[in-house]
């Protein structure tokens, strides 16, 4: 089964085509089977079975379905957006402070190395060995030290 969504207008939005007019009566919500079926008659002169009504009100059914669908389908997106947002941005905030701290830290050692080693008269290998250094520092802290030499 194939579903088709058609937006012709609303009901008693007034219109040209009487084709568009029908199609306004059968689909709207606002009038119930009885009250389509007299305006059926009287705006378009057609009699309509009871059997027929009864199907244009199950496609009204499935219409109104088919827009609950969407906009549960719709609401579950925007809150799996929102997660994955949140969750993007949590992992990269993390990230970048963690990156800001480790570049924080780095300049920190450099500068203290390079201050005692200037006072010692020592090399900066001989005082990085003589302090407490995090290990995941040690090979940016060189590079920078290199760089500076």
């Amino acid at each position: 089964m194939e579903i088709y969504e058609i937006n012709v207008g609303s009901y008693g939005d007034e219109c040209n085509e009487p084709v568009v007019d029908l199609l306004n009566l059968l689909f709207t919500r606002n009038l119930g089977p009885t009250a389509k079926n007299n305006e059926l008659e009287q705006k378009f002169d057609i009699g309509i079975d009871p059997k027929l009504l009864t199907r244009v009100t199950g496609m009204n059914a499935l219409t109104e379905e088919y827009e609950i669908v969407v906009e549960r389908a719709i609401e579950e997106g925007l809150e799996k957006g929102y997660k994955d947002g949140f969750d993007k941005g949590f992992n990269k905030g993390c990230k970048d402070g963690y990156e800001r701290r480790t570049a924080e830290l780095v300049a920190f050692y450099v500068d203290s190395i390079s201050k005692i080693a200037s006072e010692k008269g020592e090399s900066p290998e001989k005082i990085m060995s003589q302090i407490p250094i995090p290990e995941e520092l040690v090979p940016p802290i060189k590079e920078e030290l290199v760089n500076k030499f």
